[in-house]
C-alpha cells in the first residue's frame, strides 16, 4: 500500500457494519498473515459476502475472500492521511475497477 502505508507498519483498525469501496481494509489473507489492501467492492458468492481488494502498487485484484475475514477499516498509526480519511477520488477509481473486474469476468467467461 505504498506510499500511503509502508511495509510493517503499525496500524489501528476499527470493524465497521457497513465498508466503502476505497476503504484500506485489514484481512486475514489466504497464507494466514495480516494483509492491509484497498477494497474494491463486495458481491455475494454462494449464500456469503465476498471482498474483492487491490493493493494501490498493483495492476490486478487479489483473489477474492468472505467478509468475515476482514478485521477492520484503517483508522489511525503509522500512515498518511489518505487512508484514513479516503478522498472521492479514491473510491470513485476503486468502483471503477470494481465494476471493469466484473464487466471482465462476465464477458470472457
Amino acid at each position: 500500500m505504498s506510499p500511503l502505508i509502508e511495509d510493517q507498519a503499525t496500524l489501528r483498525i476499527r470493524p465497521r457494519t457497513i465498508y466503502l469501496p476505497g476503504d484500506i481494509l485489514t484481512f486475514l489473507g489466504r497464507d494466514g498473515r495480516l494483509t492491509t489492501h484497498r477494497l474494491l467492492g463486495i458481491f455475494p458468492r454462494n449464500g456469503k459476502l465476498h471482498c474483492l481488494t487491490r493493493p494501490d502498487n498493483h495492476a490486478h485484484p487479489d483473489a477474492a475472500f468472505p467478509l468475515s475475514q476482514v478485521l477492520g477499516r484503517v483508522t489511525g498509526g503509522e500512515c498518511l492521511q489518505d487512508a484514513i480519511q479516503v478522498p472521492w477520488s479514491a473510491r470513485l477509481t476503486a468502483l471503477g475497477h470494481f465494476i471493469g473486474h466484473a464487466l471482465r469476468r462476465l464477458f470472457l467467461s
